[in-house]
């Protein structure tokens, strides 16, 4: 018979819930469950049928687990060989006295639901109890599971809705503290586990939709992502709207204004109301607001920046640009007053003044701001532009001289200083041609000390050193002095590789360029009477010389090469004109000391030495000319020009370089893309090729009728008149018919250099 205390050892007592007693009273065990009445007949074997409770699913609720079923079969498994084990005597029937006897016995009966849901019963009561007992040890995700299983095993009740109810206002209180604390310490990342956690049981509560907002938004700034700021634009409405969180308005001003990024001016405008709603509903000093990406004060002043610049454009049609001015000058001035030295809250004083049309105002913050953040590049482009718009290049200057004064040791100041002297040294030069030399010389000394402070400012200023080099250059040009003018330009190579090509595009042309007319300065000093003739021929060998540094440089210019030509074969033929003048002076010269005699005829020599090195150069220059332009019939012809009459050692050579500059000449003539000027300089280039040709034959190969043939060919094309050809070469090819005159003879008179006596 089976004891009142509980069933026999082998009657799966293992199934008893021991607890049940002390959580129902002393009840019997009949009364286990509320639901059952008390049987009349206690020996009776037929329990009442069970009747389970609905299951109502919750759709904010994670769908059912699933780990019920295996547990209720392997009870009712074990409650089917409990049953088999052992009967009670059929003379002495027994009323079951657990849950787990009424079970086997139902499933003894073959009654398989009924004792599936009775057991059912039993396991969602025994979750319930490890629910309220893990909520009452504060493990709020453990009592979740728990009672989620005992719902997923017999539906929901009054009594576990209100668990349900107790548990989820832990997790939400849990999620959302730990949520806001891996915030503060600002890790978003892992602010989200809870609070994806939270959305589950609490989906509208604005406090997490506005924790959700800031970790989206600080997430969506690292990664750039438009997606996180899209959930961040959603859930800091939602949170903005209850009413409950004033700070994020601010979050639903700045995911509007990290989206502008698609351009529609309508995210600015939504971005502004946001920030003015934030404005007027602001709780000063509410923990929120150190939550959100940025403090409020500056999220406004970016905002309104926008705002301001897009109403000024026509882009926001309702709004007033100097109110949207003064708007966001007062959140950036409030930005200063919160971080005094970051130069961005004093950039933005200063650019809502420049927005407004108030440069004075403008110029004056963004000079208070480089007084505490002399660096920030930002503030210096804008102190720059304002001043300028105030007081033109020389009010930038003014400004940048005092702060390079004040802050000798910022790199910046002085980048801004050398920038300043630069542009007022470039608009003198482009204006008046100004000599501004010295302001070149300040700025070449601002940029050389600001890349010397700071390795960033290396590859910037080095550049703009190297073109104040070249402005110097050209302010010496201007007014006159050449040899410095030289000197300038040449260093910029000393400087940086290439230096010499460095130019301001459109303001100011390169080394190159300023070494030519440098060449051409000389040149002009060389045909100026005025000066004594050893100024003239130092000027004129200057111009050579320099424009063989010009040819080495770029040799594959042909320009270059032919002016290198042209400058050493008149440098050549002016010494030789200097030293026939002496050797003249001295032959005719009936009572000169043999002393002085000597000194002038090695005077002499000396300048027939050099003349013959500049005629050599001449021809090696203009060989270069040829190869780099044979297409141009006149450096083709002056080529062939300085062979037959300087060097004279290669007649072939000279004849070759003659008649392919007379081919070169009678082709270009066949082109219909010649305007009348160089139409003109190509018949010219033609005329010298055939009157060199006649000179050759005359004067190298000494044949008269060859000679008079290429010179009446010069005469026909003209265009030049050649008066020398009748008054000289005619008359000398006829002499030379007649052998009255001597091959010697025409040596001596038309050879060169002058020969100088001993």
């Amino acid at each position: 018979m089976p004891s009142e205390k509980g069933p026999p050892e082998n009657s799966c007592g293992a199934l008893r819930d021991p607890g049940s007693r002390a959580r129902r009273g002393s009840r019997p065990p009949g009364d286990y469950n509320p639901r059952f009445r008390r049987v009349p007949d206690p020996r009776s074997r037929m329990p009442r049928p069970y009747r389970p409770r609905t299951f109502r699913p919750n759709p904010l609720r994670p769908g059912p687990r699933r780990g019920g079923a295996p547990l209720l079969l392997a009870s009712l498994a074990a409650l089917a060989a409990c049953s088999s084990t052992k009967e009670a005597p059929a003379d002495r029937p027994a009323a079951p006295a657990t849950p787990a006897d009424r079970a086997a016995l139902l499933l003894s009966e073959g009654k398989v639901e009924e004792a599936h849901a009775m057991l059912s019963d039993l396991l969602a009561d025994q979750r319930l109890v490890e629910a309220r007992e893990r909520l009452a040890r504060g493990d709020a995700r453990g009592a979740l599971a728990a009672h989620d299983a005992a719902v997923e095993l017999s539906g929901t009740s009054p009594e576990s809705e209100a668990l349900r109810t107790q548990i989820e206002a832990l997790v939400l209180q849990r999620a959302l503290a730990e949520g806001r604390r891996e915030l503060e310490s600002g890790d978003p990342r892992d602010a989200m586990l809870p609070l994806d956690e939270a959305v589950r049981v609490a989906p509208a509560d604005a406090e997490l939709r506005f924790l959700r907002a800031c970790a989206t938004l600080r997430m969506g700034i690292e990664d750039g992502d438009a997606i996180l700021f899209e959930d961040a634009l959603r859930n800091a409405s939602r949170a903005a709207r209850s009413g409950e969180r004033p700070a994020a308005w601010y979050a639903l001003a700045q995911a509007e204004f990290q989206l502008y990024a698609d351009g529609d001016p309508a995210r600015i405008a939504r971005a502004l109301a946001a920030v003015r709603r934030g404005d007027a509903a602001r709780d000063a000093g509410s923990p929120d607001e150190a939550l959100l990406p940025e403090p409020p004060e500056r999220i406004a002043t970016k905002v309104l920046g926008w705002a301001a610049s897009l109403a000024a454009n026509g882009q926001l049609v309702d709004e007033d640009v100097p109110s949207l001015c003064e708007e966001w000058r007062g959140h950036a001035s409030a930005w200063v007053g919160i971080a005094p030295e970051e130069a961005w809250g004093w950039n933005q004083v200063a650019l809502s003044h420049e927005r407004a049309g108030e440069y004075g105002q403008a110029r004056d913050a963004a000079r208070r701001g480089v007084m505490h953040a002399p660096e920030d590049a930002p503030l210096h482009e804008t102190l720059t532009r304002s001043a300028r718009a105030l007081s033109g290049e020389e009010g930038v200057l003014e400004v940048y001289a005092g702060l390079a004064r004040d802050y000798p040791e910022s790199p910046a100041c002085r980048y801004g200083h050398g920038m300043a002297a630069f542009e007022v040294g470039v608009a003198a030069l482009q204006s008046e041609r100004a000599d501004r030399a010295d302001l070149f010389l300040t700025a070449e000394g601002a940029f050389r000390a600001a890349r010397a402070a700071d390795a960033q400012y290396a590859q910037r200023a080095i550049g703009y050193e190297v073109v104040s080099r070249a402005g110097q250059g050209w302010s010496h040009v201007h007014a006159g002095r050449l040899d410095a003018a030289r000197d300038a330009f040449l260093s910029m190579e000393d400087l940086l590789e290439g230096g010499l090509r460095w130019k301001l595009e459109g303001r100011m042309d390169d080394g190159v360029r300023g070494l030519e007319f440098v060449v051409f300065g000389y040149n002009q000093r060389w045909a100026d009477e005025s000066l004594d003739d050893e100024e003239r021929l130092r000027s004129l060998e200057k111009a050579a010389s320099l424009s063989s540094t010009l040819h080495a440089y770029a040799p594959d210019s042909g320009k270059l090469a032919n002016d290198a030509g042209f400058f050493h074969r008149d440098a050549g033929v002016a010494l030789n004109d200097v030293a026939t003048s002496i050797v003249t002076r001295v032959t005719s010269a009936e009572d000169m000391a043999p002393e002085e005699r000597e000194r002038r005829l090695s005077v002499a020599r000396d300048l027939v030495r050099r003349a013959e090195e500049h005629m050599r150069t001449s021809y090696a220059a203009y060989v270069e000319a040829v190869r780099l332009e044979p297409d141009n019939a006149r450096t083709v012809n002056d080529c062939g020009l300085v062979q037959v009459y300087y060097l004279r050692d290669d007649v072939d050579a000279a004849e070759s370089y003659l008649m392919d500059a007379k081919d070169a000449a009678q082709a270009a003539l066949t082109r219909d893309d010649l305007d009348d000027e160089q139409r003109y300089a190509v018949e010219n280039a033609l005329g010298d090729a055939y009157e060199n040709l006649g000179f050759l034959e005359l004067s190298l190969r000494k044949r008269p009728i060859v000679a008079r043939n290429w010179f009446e060919k010069s005469q026909e094309i003209g265009p030049d008149p050649r008066p020398i050809i009748d008054t000289v070469y005619l008359p000398l090819c006829k002499q030379l018919e007649r052998d009255e005159v001597s091959d010697a003879e025409i040596d001596a008179a038309y050879g060169w250099p002058v020969a100088v006596p001993e």
